[in-house]
């Protein structure tokens, strides 16, 4: 889940291990766009700097997630600026 930063996981683990962060699942669903991309980025930031990450959602999505919040994040994801 989102509770522990990346930086602080890889710490624990020694460094080196391929990690998974997670976007919160009800940021996603619920929250406004400028935090979910703030977050996003966030995570792929922090990401970067380990060996490996893998960017998930933290519990999935939920029936209540705005598509167009779920194609803004996979935008960010790939590295795709707004015009």
């Amino acid at each position: 889940d989102g509770s522990l930063r990346l930086e602080a996981a890889d710490r624990l683990l020694g460094g080196g291990f391929p990690l998974q962060g997670n976007l919160s699942s009800e940021l996603l669903a619920s929250g406004p766009m400028p935090e979910i991309e703030r977050e996003t980025e966030r995570l792929l930031t922090e990401g970067r700097a380990l060996k490996s990450h893998i960017f998930n959602t933290g519990h999935g999505l939920t029936p209540q997630t705005p598509p167009a919040h779920l194609a803004r994040v996979v935008e960010l994801c790939k590295g795709e600026r707004p015009g």
